[in-house]
């Protein structure tokens, strides 16, 4: 009876130390995951600021010139200036 009753207790400590082992690869496996998603948004972040950077130097100077849609309801504060008769 005793010896029945030392197996079952083995048997549910080596049941909770392989869960609690399963539980913690599994939980690396997440936290990898995690990790390699933000890597991946960080380098996509960095990409595009680069690309911004050598937009932005290579249009450095330049002056450019277009037209205001006065239908468009975003130019609302466009004001047209017309040349005063005095």
């Amino acid at each position: 009876m005793i010896l029945l009753s030392i197996t079952g207790v083995f048997k549910v400590v080596a049941i909770i130390i392989g869960v609690a082992i399963v539980l913690k690869v599994v939980g690396q496996f997440l936290v990898a995951r995690r990790n390699m998603e933000a890597e991946r948004d960080l380098l996509q972040k960095d990409r595009e600021e680069k690309e911004a950077m050598a937009k932005h130097q290579k249009t450095f100077g330049q002056t450019t010139v277009s037209r205001v849609d006065k239908n468009d309801g975003k130019s609302e504060n466009f004001s047209d200036y017309e040349e005063v008769k005095p």
